[in-house]
């Protein structure tokens, strides 16, 4: 009787709740900026990271007006991205054209891309290695430290017209060794 006393002790302990991960480990985050009838999201799955580990995200372009609208912004994109090192001076903003395209937005459907990155380096900038690196790399990866990365979305009216609406949300992450 004792041996089977201790069988169930042992099983009912092994089924005792799991732990729970923190919150930076199990939940995504989700950032956004708002103007008038457009929103923008950034939403990352967690906020820390190890070093070298690839990052994703998401960014969201919405419009919640009746109907479509059209506007008109970059032929790369209307969502662009930047990196802040909040601890250095390893920033990397991003870059866009000013070709103008056409893009139609509506309610019913958002407009939407992964974390990208674009900009350029400048040799005479103290933080060119590790620009140039993170550019060149396919992957969006960082090294150890704080960080800030950026959505941004900045686009004119129909034809290119005025007004310009400009939205701008980040979430910031840890990068651990």
């Amino acid at each position: 009787m004792r041996i089977l006393v201790t069988a169930l002790a042992l099983v009912l302990i092994s089924c005792g709740p799991a732990p729970r991960p923190s919150p930076s480990e199990a939940e995504a985050v989700v950032a956004f900026d708002e103007q008038g009838q457009f929103r923008l999201e950034l939403e990352l799955p967690k906020t820390t990271f190890a070093a070298g580990e690839p990052i994703t995200g998401v960014a969201r372009l919405q419009f919640a007006g009746p109907g479509g609208i059209e506007v008109a912004g970059s032929g790369g994109g209307l969502i662009g991205f930047s990196l802040i090192d909040v601890d250095g001076p390893r920033d990397v903003g991003g870059a866009q054209d000013a070709s103008c395209t056409a893009y139609g937005l509506d309610p019913q459907s958002s407009l939407t891309t992964g974390l990208t990155k674009s900009g350029g380096f400048d040799p005479n900038n103290p933080a060119y290695d590790f620009a140039e690196a993170f550019l060149k790399d396919p992957v969006y990866r960082l090294p150890a430290g704080t960080w800030e990365i950026q959505a941004w979305s900045t686009f004119l009216g129909k034809g290119c017209e005025l007004p310009e609406t400009k939205l701008s949300t980040s979430v910031r992450i840890v990068v651990t060794d």
